[in-house]
C-alpha cells in the first residue's frame, strides 16, 4: 500500500531539497569566461559606436562593482517546489 499523501509529499520535498543542496556548499564566484568579458576594455570605454552587447556587459560590470559585492546577480527564477499550500 502506498504511503499516506503527507508522507509522500514530505519525501518529494526532501528529494528536491537534496538535489538543490549543492548551492549551499559551492562558494559563489564569477566564471573565468564572464570575468574576462567584465575586464575587457570595450566594457569600460563605451562609445556611440559600441555594440549593444558591450552596453549590457558594462551594466553587469557596474552591478558587480556597486551592488553585487563582487558577485553576479542572482538567478531571477524561484525553484518550483512541491507543496500542499
Amino acid at each position: 500500500m502506498p504511503p499516506p499523501l503527507p508522507a509522500l509529499t514530505h519525501q518529494v520535498n526532501f528529494d528536491e531539497a537534496s538535489r538543490a543542496a549543492f548551492h549551499v556548499w559551492v562558494a559563489p564566484s564569477i566564471p573565468p569566461e564572464v570575468q574576462s568579458l567584465l575586464d575587457d576594455p570595450a566594457a569600460a570605454a563605451l562609445t556611440p559606436d559600441s555594440e549593444n552587447f558591450w552596453f549590457v556587459v558594462a551594466g553587469l560590470r557596474a552591478f558587480v562593482a556597486a551592488e553585487g559585492d563582487g558577485l553576479l546577480p542572482l538567478e531571477g527564477s524561484i525553484p518550483d517546489m512541491h507543496a500542499m499550500t
